[in-house]
């Protein structure tokens, strides 16, 4: 059934539809089947037919044999007229014919074209046989019998002859092949349109579904599988089919899951490797600017003290050479902080106790209307297993980066969840736009003027979670800007 068809460079295999392979494998051989068995039928039906035919015929003829010999062997030949025109009520004949037996007609009903010549009813008379045949008589084709007329003695004084035309044999078996034609083509249809029904209700529906749904899956949708309606062999099927998808799923499932981690893995191999960089290069920066900045401070600082007499001026110039030698210093801090990798000294301490410790290192503020710290402590105090000047440091580069974001409020707060424990810092300020979000936590990204940050902070505080094992992450707020959340202990750790 298959062909092959060419397209596109390359050939592919066509393949017949089950409908299609029903109908050529099983329908197809059925209607043969049927045509042959419905010809032979009908040969043998015609035969039957032709057989009854002249058997009609030859009643008709042993009907009138006995009353005809009788009249004829009386000479009554008036009798015997009567007797040929009420035979031919008795069956559908086309002439009668009888002959004495010097082969001369004596009486005869219907037309003279089946007649025959004197010698053949001698011949036949002489033969004494019943005979019937088919032959050509007055330019047309006849059914004759021929029955000899005996007397009493047995002797043989005429001859009868019944006729028929072939065209009535011919007719009706006409009919007759039209009928069963008819029949078979009638049959075929039926057949046809059950065999259709059938596989529609049984099989093609089903194997409609299977199709939409493995197009929806092509289509993406994974999660998409096969009913297993239908005959046994189609569930089956169908168990095989959802046992591959489900198969097919677990894969993409996997094979996502290994995506992200991979993902995560580079990311935090790159974050690594960006760290160790800033570690090296806060211990060069430390190590060359550490003796430079301390002698700028000192000498700041000691002509602040043994000068007393130094103009206004002056005394502020020094107090700024102090200051930004101190954010220097401050800078430098952070540089290592983020590049830290030491061990952890990891100490159980209460939440409150942090808390308290980091609202007293808070830097000054260089806004006058800086906001106050709104700060809401649920009891009882969640106990934290961390670094407590790492966890002091983290808290307090949060609560200032929300500080100079803030307009009005800062919140913050403890919490003790399913997923960790640790603290909420949260602002009215702008909050922090989807674009920035992924960013806020690399070194040196700020979205402060030239200045007025480093972009250290909160690269600090996502550095001292990561070594606590837990993370920080960044949320809208309820108060209008952004909420930052500090897990130091995630769940399961003990505290």
């Amino acid at each position: 059934m298959g062909m092959t068809n060419v397209s596109s460079g390359r050939a592919t295999r066509f393949h017949p539809s089950l409908r299609l392979s029903i109908s050529a494998f099983v329908l197809l051989p059925v209607l043969i089947l049927l045509a042959v068995g419905g010809w032979l039928a009908l040969a043998s039906l015609e035969r039957q037919t032709m057989a009854r035919m002249q058997e009609d015929v030859r009643l008709v003829a042993e009907t009138l044999r006995r009353p005809l010999a009788y009249s004829l062997e009386l000479g009554r030949l008036g009798t015997v007229e009567s007797a040929l025109l009420s035979a031919r009520r008795l069956g559908p004949v086309y002439g009668i014919y009888v002959y004495d037996h010097e082969g001369e007609r004596v009486a005869s009903v219907g037309t003279r074209r089946g007649e025959i010549s004197t010698e053949d009813v001698r011949a036949l008379a002489d033969d004494g046989e019943r005979t019937a045949d088919f032959e050509e008589l007055g330019g047309e084709e006849m059914f004759s019998y021929f029955q000899p007329l005996t007397d009493a003695g047995g002797q043989i004084i005429g001859l009868l002859q019944v006729t028929r035309r072939g065209e009535d044999f011919d007719a009706y078996l006409r009919r007759l092949r039209s009928g069963a034609l008819g029949l078979l083509l009638l049959a075929g249809i039926l057949m046809t349109g059950i065999m259709l029904l059938g596989h529609h209700r049984a099989v093609g529906r089903h194997v409609g579904d299977m199709r939409e749904a493995m197009r929806q899956v092509a289509d993406g949708a994974y999660s998409q599988r096969v009913s297993g309606q239908g005959p046994a062999e189609l569930h089956a099927l169908a168990e095989g089919i959802n046992g591959m998808l489900d198969a097919v799923e677990r894969s993409h499932t996997e094979l996502d899951r290994r995506r992200e981690s991979e993902l995560a893995l580079r990311a935090r191999l790159a974050r690594s490797e960006k760290m160790a960089a800033i570690g090296q290069l806060a211990a060069g920066v430390a190590h060359e600017l550490g003796t430079p900045l301390a002698t700028v401070d000192g000498q700041a600082q000691r002509a602040l003290r043994e000068q007393d007499n130094l103009p206004p001026q002056v005394r502020h110039g020094f107090d700024s050479i102090r200051a930004e030698v101190a954010r220097m210093v401050n800078i430098v801090r952070q540089l290592m902080d983020v590049g830290r990798r030491n061990p952890l000294d990891r100490r159980d301490i209460s939440a409150a106790t942090l808390v308290r410790r980091a609202l007293t290192q808070l830097p000054e503020s260089r806004a006058a209307t800086a906001p106050d710290i709104e700060v809401i402590l649920p009891k009882p105090a969640p106990h934290l297993p961390v670094e407590p000047v790492r966890g002091e440091q983290a808290l307090v580069n949060l609560l200032d980066n929300a500080r100079q974001a803030a307009r009005q409020r800062v919140r913050l707060s403890w919490y003790d969840a399913a997923d960790g424990r640790g603290f909420v810092v949260e602002d009215d300020g702008p909050g922090v736009s989807s674009d920035a979000a992924p960013h806020v936590f690399e070194p040196f990204f700020t979205t402060k003027p030239v200045g007025e940050g480093t972009g250290l902070g909160l690269a600090v505080v996502h550095s001292i979670a990561e070594a606590h094992e837990g993370e920080v992450r960044i949320d809208p707020s309820s108060l209008g800007g952004a909420r930052f959340t500090l897990v130091l202990a995630p769940p399961g750790t003990a505290g």
